[in-house]
């Protein structure tokens, strides 16, 4: 499993608020976000590392569940509560992510597919497809 990391640092003063440390934390985050995207592939490319062709190993599986059983949770009396399935953010730490969801609570018992991808990894593939949807 390949996760992208940046790492980067602030200047705490302690005359601060909390909000504006936070505020300042949120510029550096978005000051640095332009450079989070370094491909596996590209790295693999600039260290001259051979790996496995095999695509089934650079696949991961997450399986998680939610359950509308439980409400509420309760841990050293901080209360939370579950956040539906709808409102999550889809959030991409991979170059594609593939959810199925199947609510067994619903009569008619369907598995919907959600596919998020990073589009970059994808624009030679889009290319060839145009290509060759053109010289039809």
């Amino acid at each position: 499993m390949f996760v992208a990391t940046l790492l980067y640092r602030i200047q705490i003063y302690s005359d601060y608020s909390f909000n504006r440390l936070i505020k300042q934390v949120q510029n550096g985050f978005y000051s640095i976000l332009e450079h989070t995207h370094y491909p596996l592939q590209q790295i693999f490319q600039d260290l001259d590392y051979k790996h496995s062709s095999s695509a089934f190993l650079n696949i991961l599986f997450d399986f998680i569940t939610y359950s509308s059983d439980t409400d509420l949770l309760s841990v050293n009396q901080t209360q939370f509560q579950s956040v539906p399935l709808k409102q999550m953010q889809n959030v991409v730490k991979f170059d594609m992510k593939l959810l199925f969801f199947h609510d067994r609570t619903v009569q008619n018992q369907t598995i919907s597919c959600s596919l998020i991808c990073s589009q970059d990894v994808f624009i030679v593939m889009l290319f060839i497809i145009k290509t060759f949807l053109n010289k039809e």
